[in-house]
């Protein structure tokens, strides 16, 4: 056989392998079960949202609409 035949087949097996491992690591990903909260923007989450003052009535609205357990995003960190 051809040695530059072999290399080629075996380059191409280890990028089958490679590429199924790839998709496996993702479809595995486990998701958090977050509980419920505003809908926030991509990447600033619920900056808009918060209140400069008398924020304790957003929060409370925020509990009656979400429960006692709400989730906000603000930026890269989630808080309850």
């Amino acid at each position: 056989m051809n040695f530059t035949l072999i290399v080629l087949g075996e380059f191409a097996l280890g990028l089958a392998i490679l590429f199924i491992a790839v998709i496996r690591f993702i479809k595995v990903k486990p998701r958090l079960r977050l509980p419920p909260g505003p809908r926030g923007l991509p990447v600033i989450g619920n900056v808009l949202d918060m209140p400069s003052e008398k924020e304790w009535l957003t929060f409370a609205q925020w509990g009656e609409t979400w429960g006692t357990r709400s989730l906000i995003r603000f930026l890269p960190t989630l808080g309850l």
